[in-house]
């Protein structure tokens, strides 16, 4: 049976449309999100982690396809964003736009809440595929702090890098016969579609949530004291199911 398109979205704004919902991952005042001519997710330097973004509000079951386009300032170490696959159902509250962060949600933690995969562009190495097939969970402690549920993410090779300076492209991610996952790239709208990597497993063969986000981080091990200014600009999402 072919897929039909089910929801388009370029996030006009001001407000996001009844597919999704969105907010954070923690209270972090590092990031603002804003819904003007686009999902626009604003990171200042700091140092804090900090994630936002939207995950769609309805269970996707079957198969499908899903493309965005994006435009990211600042693609450096410390920096990442994806289109995502989750099981874990997002709230139905949506906190953008807003200045003021009044709640949190572990949906909206790029490489969080597993099992997932994941299309993504990370840092400034171009775009991979990512995955976690764990069913450890994560939580907050008694002092606030977050119990990692990333211990089991894995990775696949980055394509199309190194980039400098402000880049834009796609990401598409599709699941087909239940169990079979491809990630795919493109940089501009004109480009035939690349396969960046595939995936098969039966963990995500059921209904899914898709999740669009971004984060930065003190990437401590390669010797940074700071989190990176970035701005991650999404637009024409398209589903197909």
């Amino acid at each position: 049976m072919a897929l039909k398109v089910k929801h388009e979205d370029n996030f006009d704004g001001p407000e996001l449309s009844l597919f999704w919902t969105g907010g954070h991952f923690n209270r972090s005042d590092e990031v603002r999100m804003e819904i003007n001519k686009g999902l626009i997710i604003d990171f200042e330097q700091g140092a804090q982690y900090a994630s936002a973004g939207v995950v769609s509000k309805k269970a996707i079951d079957g198969d499908f396809e899903a493309e965005l386009k994006f435009i990211v300032k600042n693609p450096v170490h410390g920096s990442t964003f994806e289109l995502a696959a989750i099981q874990v159902a997002p709230p139905l509250k949506t906190t953008i736009p807003s200045l003021i962060i009044t709640d949190a949600h572990r949906v909206y933690n790029v490489h969080g809440s597993p099992p997932y995969i994941s299309s993504e562009f990370d840092e400034c190495d171009g775009w991979r595929i990512g995955w976690n097939y764990g069913n450890k969970q994560g939580g907050w402690d008694a002092n606030g702090e977050w119990l990692s549920d990333n211990s089991d993410n894995e990775y696949g090779e980055s394509k199309l890098g190194p980039v400098t300076g402000e880049t834009s492209g796609w990401l598409k991610l599709s699941r087909k016969n239940g169990t079979e996952w491809r990630v795919s790239c493109r940089k501009f709208d004109t480009d035939d579609w690349i396969e960046v990597d595939s995936q098969i497993t039966e963990l995500l063969s059921g209904p899914i949530y898709l999740r669009l986000v971004a984060k930065h981080w003190v990437k401590h091990r390669i010797g940074a004291t700071i989190a990176p200014a970035n701005s991650v600009l999404f637009s024409d999402f398209k589903l197909w199911n």
